[in-house]
């Protein structure tokens, strides 16, 4: 019984001093695995991880806002949910009629047909069918008709509204620029005289073709109280410069420059002056302009009369019904992602 005793007490002793040798290994090695498991869990704490990680971990993400000066759990090409329930669509586009679009046409077709008068003019002037004593009585009349109609109109047609002294003013500066134009007309007769016809045709087609392009035709429709188509013009002006270069007589070249400027430089203000009166008298100045150039082309030539009918009811008809159907794909969008400039200005 003593010796089963001292034997089991022996391997007693001996286990528990395997235990505790084997504890002396393992402790500081689990103690060292403590503290680096500790160290790299408050590191970790402190980084931000990226959102699909964090889907990933199951961690909770805060609500979405629309913002910019703070990092969110969100990328940065995030579509909310209620993103297009923002969107506005065609909230400006005006859908004019067609009537308004045919009567918005008429100032691009009286131009066209001012270029037309102009160079029918020429022509009958070059081929002697019209004599420097009609044009400049033709010049005349257009002077004294028209500077009577714009006053009249200005004035609605009330005699006391109208300024005599700013009259007389304008007459006197109209005496000097006719004394300044007849005295520089044997020099504007032989100006081009060293180049060829063909040169000049070529110039005059590029320079009218300019005027119509450049001219201003808001100032028609009262949209400016100023006439910005300088460059149309200076284009105008030069091409019955060199047009009258071709002529022969002196007196031609007076009439035909002076026809110019009132036609070129006058109609665009007495043309302002009827469509702010009334537009049914502006739409019956437009018919008879029309009607005018296609009589004097007709005596020109057949095929520029039809060109011009097909051009004018290209422009008048063709052009606003193209314009109204086209208008059926406009797509305008608005929404939050627009710069708001008047809030902006206002702040």
């Amino acid at each position: 019984m003593s010796r089963l005793w001292c034997y089991s007490t022996a391997i007693s002793s001996q286990c528990i001093s395997n235990i505790i040798f084997r504890l002396r290994l393992i402790l500081p090695i689990f103690i060292i695995l403590l503290i680096l498991s500790s160290f790299f869990v408050n590191a970790f704490s402190t980084v931000t991880l990226h959102p699909k990680l964090k889907v990933l971990y199951g961690q909770p993400k805060k609500p979405w806002r629309r913002i910019l000066y703070e990092r969110q759990d969100y990328p940065d090409n995030f579509v909310d949910d209620t993103f297009l329930s923002l969107l506005i669509t065609n909230a400006n586009v005006q859908n004019p009629t067609f009537g308004s679009l045919v009567f918005d046409s008429l100032a691009i077709t009286q131009e066209i047909s001012i270029a037309g008068i102009f160079l029918s003019v020429f022509w009958t002037v070059l081929r002697r069918t019209f004599s420097a004593d009609f044009l400049v009585a033709l010049d005349v009349f257009l002077i004294l008709f028209g500077s009577a109609l714009k006053i009249a109109l200005d004035s609605n047609f009330d005699a006391r509204s109208i300024n005599i002294g700013d009259g007389f003013g304008k007459l006197l500066d109209l005496f000097k620029f006719l004394g300044i134009l007849l005295g520089l007309s044997p020099v504007l007769m032989t100006l081009t005289s060293a180049y060829s016809d063909d040169t000049i045709w070529a110039l005059n087609l590029v320079l009218c073709t300019t005027h119509v392009f450049l001219h201003d035709y808001t100032f028609t429709p009262i949209r400016t109280t100023a006439f910005a188509g300088t460059i149309s013009l200076n284009a105008a002006i030069f091409a019955s410069i060199l047009l009258a270069s071709r002529l022969k007589v002196s007196g031609d070249v007076f009439a035909f420059v002076l026809f110019a400027f009132l036609v070129f430089a006058g109609f665009p203000f007495l043309s302002s002056s009827i469509r702010r009166y009334s537009s049914r008298l502006h739409l019956a100045v437009t018919l008879l302009l029309q009607g005018l150039v296609l009589i004097l082309l007709s005596f020109i030539s057949l095929a520029a009369c039809v060109a011009m009918m097909c051009c004018f009811l290209f422009i008048t008809l063709v052009c606003p019904f193209w314009l109204k159907w086209i208008k059926r794909y406009k797509n305008e969008i608005q929404g939050p992602w627009d710069y708001d400039a008047e809030s902006e200005q206002i702040g």
